[in-house]
């Protein structure tokens, strides 16, 4: 791979990240008035319709054959990412702030680092593992920041979005192998339809049970426009730039442009709202991107015209 085509590939990701971190700026200002679980039905549903639009267009030219042995795999991807990623961020932003989401989410390197020493075994370093303890230092900081208050709304949300992040982390890891052997497109399609399958009966059953409340007359045009965005571009064309990189580069190596999200959303939250985040924020924000530097240090490139992406897969758990 040149230079240019690594500095491509960069580009790409970076505006993925905006796609991203606009995603916690529409998505607070929606879940503060609608059901969070009708939010992410809505996001996930229309996404997956986009997403297979264009994947059975694209099988007219290229068709792709699918192995019935990786359905499980399949069902991981739509529970990591839809009832898991996406209902645990759109109910955490219901009681936390848009940039604390995104610092959560900006510890996804360092947990892909974890999981890939405690799943698939692979090595690790010394400044690695300072690193995690950084990361971690980071974002308990901003946990505690109003106090050691386990009960409260802003606390709980902030946890709430630490899984959130965790459970994209994994999303991660299972959508490269996927990804590497099909392609972006047919990975991420998958992985939604998958998710939104799985999603489905939980929201009637929490509609029955008397756990989801929503006004479906009341959803204005506004509303609909920020979920249509939030399932273009929120979803659609950030899960499929983040899959094309996954591709090109070692997992890690993509997911510590994670660390562009808490800048980004901060960035965007004092544009439109005028609110700056507390200073604890900047200085946990800060140790965060510094101990997620660490665990990225001498992260491998995964070059497609020299390396066989199963065999890599293989190779790499």
């Amino acid at each position: 791979m040149t230079r240019p085509q690594l500095y491509a590939i960069y580009g790409l990701v970076v505006i993925q990240q905006c796609f991203a971190s606009s995603v916690h700026i529409v998505a607070r200002n929606v879940v503060t008035h609608l059901d969070a679980s009708f939010v992410v039905l809505v996001r996930s549903g229309l996404a997956a319709l986009i997403f297979l639009i264009f994947l059975l267009f694209r099988r007219k030219h290229t068709p792709v054959r699918f192995d019935r042995h990786d359905v499980p795999i399949w069902l991981l991807l739509g529970l990591t990412n839809v009832v898991g990623s996406q209902w645990l961020f759109a109910t955490g932003l219901k009681y936390t702030i848009p940039p604390n989401a995104a610092l959560a989410y900006a510890m996804t390197p360092a947990f892909v680092l974890i999981i890939a020493i405690v799943v698939f075994r692979h090595q690790f370093t010394l400044p690695k593992l300072w690193g995690i303890a950084l990361a971690f230092l980071g974002v308990l900081l901003v946990l505690f920041e109003k106090g050691l208050d386990f009960k409260s709304d802003y606390f709980i949300g902030n946890v709430i979005e630490f899984w959130a992040a965790f459970s994209w982390a994994v999303y991660s890891i299972v959508g490269q192998k996927m990804a590497l052997k099909y392609d972006a497109l047919s990975s991420a399609t998958v992985g939604m339809i998958s998710g939104l399958l799985l999603y489905v009966p939980l929201y009637l059953a929490g509609e029955f049970l008397g756990l989801v409340h929503v006004e479906y007359t009341a959803v204005s045009m506004s509303d609909w426009l920020q979920l249509a965005y939030m399932a273009a571009f929120a979803t659609c064309a950030s899960f499929f730039l983040w899959f094309y990189a996954m591709t090109k580069l070692e997992a890690g190596k993509v997911a510590v442009f994670m660390n562009l999200q808490p800048v980004l959303t901060t960035l965007f939250t004092i544009i439109i709202w005028g609110t700056v985040p507390s200073t604890m924020f900047f200085v946990g924000g800060a140790i965060v991107i510094v101990g997620v530097w660490l665990t990225q240090r001498g992260a491998r490139v995964i070059n497609p015209e020299i390396v066989d992406k199963r065999e890599w897969v293989r190779e790499n758990g």
